[in-house]
């Protein structure tokens, strides 16, 4: 039984060799033109590049926000700091 699933094996293997398999022919040109490749790199350098973050104001302008919060509520009363406790009130 081994011998005839071998040889029927070896019959196929050789009947599938046997079909000729064609491709469509390559038409991609040989190399990369120079301007595609500088185009790439151009694009790759500015997404590269960073940009600036639109919300900067709002960041700067929370943040200045909270350090005055965080001054005014980090101490109690002392008079060596009339200033910022003058600002808390």
């Amino acid at each position: 039984m081994k011998l005839a699933s071998i040889f029927a094996i070896a019959v196929l293997t050789n009947e599938i060799a046997a079909v000729k398999v064609s491709h469509l022919p390559d038409v991609r040109p040989e190399l990369v033109a120079d301007s595609d490749i500088a185009a790439h790199e151009a694009a790759r350098d500015e997404a590269a590049a960073v940009k600036k973050n639109p919300q900067q104001d709002l960041l700067t302008s929370i943040t200045s926000d909270l350090d005055q919060i965080n001054k005014d509520n980090s101490f109690g009363i002392s008079f060596s700091q009339h200033t910022r406790n003058e600002h808390a009130k």
